[in-house]
């Protein structure tokens, strides 16, 4: 009996208290991750903006340092680095056409000093963008000369 008491309290503490259903019945996302998620939305659509924790929280309604900390410990990094990598990987990708000039690029994505952009993109990937650019391009021909 005590061992089929503890299990229903359990299921009832985990449906009332850690997985709380939504309307119409549908299981929401616990409360503690609602507001990361918010932010992560917020990022994916401002990453291009200037950004700022104060903007941020602001925006959303929530604490700097409480959402500061729940960011870094549910994403494993700081918001500020997971901006920078979402910005990096961006301009990453568009270095694959030659549409826009490098220059272009780092100003589409956020990055407001053309060294910074360099210097971060040469830690993460190892080469500069102009010779990310460049090492694409000879892939590329390369394998078109194949054909």
């Amino acid at each position: 009996e005590v061992a089929m008491l503890f299990l229903i309290r359990f299921f009832v503490d985990l449906k009332v208290n850690i997985i709380p259903a939504g309307e119409g019945g549908e299981i929401k996302p616990l409360r503690t991750t609602q507001p990361i998620s918010e932010v992560l939305r917020w990022i994916d659509t401002h990453y291009k903006e200037p950004c700022t924790l104060n903007r941020i929280a602001e925006e959303l309604h929530l604490s700097v340092q409480n959402m500061s900390k729940s960011f870094r410990r549910q994403i494993g990094k700081s918001i500020g680095e997971y901006i920078a990598e979402k910005r990096l990987e961006q301009s990453r990708l568009l270095l694959h056409t030659n549409a826009l000039s490098v220059e272009d690029i780092r100003s589409k994505n956020g990055f407001n000093s053309a060294s910074y952009f360099i210097r971060v993109f040469k830690n993460n990937y190892g080469i500069t963008p102009h010779q990310y650019r460049l090492s694409i391009s000879k892939m590329y021909g390369a394998n078109e000369s194949n054909l």
